[in-house]
């Protein structure tokens, strides 16, 4: 993972790609266009896009539910976000990417995780709500040791701001009586821990 100077004008750029992105991902909710649950994070663009600036080439990254600013971050396109909200054929939760599209990446369908994978840096899990978005982090642990990695969990807290939490739900989930109920005290939680890189042990 790499630093990089906090003032570069691209970062505000893609935090206004992000939080646009997401507005639309939410008309498409508002129209009952998207499949299944949206979890935005509207207000927590900085975090996506200065998690994806820190990543070297040789870092794998690993998303919970709330993966649009992270894939826009990531530089995944617009248009194939949404279309995967629309439950359509290429949707990022099976779609491999080919070496045209600006991250070669391979969404996997576990869950909401993402993975940007590599041979060798760091593994980032990105994990939201309390529940510990166990794919996420699963995920992450087992590439990590299967490669020798250090890991890397990152922490954001947006308990003092629910509306960053927002969690909205399909019709067909709202017409079958189920809620969603994120937690006001702790909607985004992201750990942050590193592990000092060491060979596997079997």
């Amino acid at each position: 993972m790499s630093d990089r100077s906090i003032a570069e004008p691209s970062r505000y750029a893609a935090m206004l790609a992000c939080r646009r992105l997401e507005e639309a991902a939410a008309e498409l909710y508002g129209l009952g266009a998207t499949a299944g649950d949206l979890r935005l994070s509207i207000g927590q663009e900085a975090a996506a896009v200065g998690l994806a600036r820190a990543l070297g080439p040789d870092d794998a990254l690993f998303v919970g539910r709330r993966h649009l600013a992270h894939a826009s971050a990531a530089g995944v396109a617009p248009e194939r976000i949404l279309y995967s909200l629309t439950g359509g054929d290429d949707a990022l939760a099976a779609a491999r990417f080919d070496a045209s599209d600006s991250v070669s990446a391979l969404w996997r369908a576990l869950g909401w995780t993402a993975a940007r994978h590599a041979a060798g840096g760091a593994a980032l899990a990105v994990i939201d709500d309390l529940d510990a978005e166990s794919g996420a982090t699963l995920d992450a642990l087992a590439y990590a040791r299967a490669r020798g990695l250090a890991v890397a969990l990152a922490i954001e807290d947006a308990r003092r701001d629910p509306r960053r939490c927002a969690c909205l739900r399909s019709p067909r989930a709202r017409s079958t009586g189920s809620t969603c109920a994120p937690s006001r005290r702790r909607c985004a939680i992201f750990w942050l821990a590193w592990r000092l890189r060491a060979p596997v042990r079997r």
